[in-house]
């Protein structure tokens, strides 16, 4: 019940004023949980248009690829940008690995992206062999790391023939214009992947002062 101080104030009793403090936690309850949710819900919608702009987007890289001219990552980026895209280089990066993107000789003696629908094509032996003999400029290797020098715009379709050629002493590739870092498992197998692969290239051109410009240099 509520009592008067001797100053005239009414207060309440401290079962009033526990069960007022319920009242109230009570009728937070509900909002916490509305929030909640709307949080919930507006994280999810973020989600969903991010993977439609991000299908979207990789949908436009299949056109251009196919109806295009796309000689390097930067043409597509540009591409993307005219038509509205915002991304970043590495955006498209992502999207040129996620798509299995190559490049592959085009019309005019340069290099092209292209999409792997025609895969079975695009790997047969004797293209892996001419991309090899035609891109392959130099070999260095330091520890357990080979660089892989190429004329430019064919680092990737060289390290996509190493990777597809599986060789055992190749843990992965990395690619730029024309470098390719090969980290091997140690000293030992990075080595023998210059031998090899340099015996490879003799073999494709027959050419041995050409192809033993490969460096090799102690860590």
């Amino acid at each position: 019940m509520a009592t008067k101080t001797d100053a005239g104030f009414v207060t309440k009793t401290s079962a009033q004023a526990g069960k007022t403090g319920k009242t109230a936690k009570a009728g937070k309850a509900p909002q916490i949980a509305t929030q909640a949710a709307q949080t919930a819900a507006k994280t999810a919608r973020g989600t969903r248009s991010a993977a439609k702009l991000k299908a979207e987007r990789q949908a436009r890289i299949r056109a251009l690829v196919t109806g295009g001219n796309m000689a390097t990552q930067e043409d597509l980026a540009r591409a993307l940008q005219e038509e509205g895209f915002q991304l970043t280089q590495a955006t498209v990066s992502r999207d040129i690995r996620e798509l299995m993107l190559v490049k592959v000789p085009d019309a005019e003696g340069g290099y092209r992206y292209a999409f792997p629908q025609a895969r079975a094509e695009l790997v047969t032996p004797s293209r892996m062999e001419r991309t090899l003999q035609d891109s392959v400029v130099r070999l260095d290797c330091a520890a357990n790391l080979v660089v892989v020098h190429t004329l430019p715009g064919t680092a990737a379709a060289v390290a996509y023939v190493v990777d597809y050629m599986k060789w055992p002493q190749v843990l992965g590739t990395i690619a730029g214009d024309d470098t390719i870092f090969v980290a091997c498992a140690d000293g030992a197998g990075a080595q023998q992947f210059v031998a090899r692969l340099s015996a490879r290239l003799r073999a494709l051109d027959g050419d041995p002062p050409a192809r033993e410009a490969t460096g090799v240099r102690d860590a």
